[in-house]
């Protein structure tokens, strides 16, 4: 019975590791911009919006070459 219990026990905490895990995951994206007929790319807002579970935006900025990481 204890030995029973125990394995319920250590199955509650792996699954709470693993969920937790999931619900704090992070992501990060990055990319390029170009402006047509410019040669600085400096300075371009990307939006990026968190729509599920609830609303979360982030923003990024490009540098000279247009790249971004957010």
């Amino acid at each position: 019975m204890v030995l029973e219990e125990a394995k319920i026990s250590e199955m509650h905490i792996i699954s709470l590791l693993v969920l937790s895990t999931i619900l704090f995951a992070q992501v990060t994206v990055n990319g390029y911009i170009y402006l047509e007929n410019q040669t600085d790319q400096s300075g371009i807002q990307v939006l990026f919006e968190r729509t599920a579970p609830s609303s979360l935006p982030e923003t990024a900025t490009t540098d000279a070459n247009g790249h971004y990481i957010a």
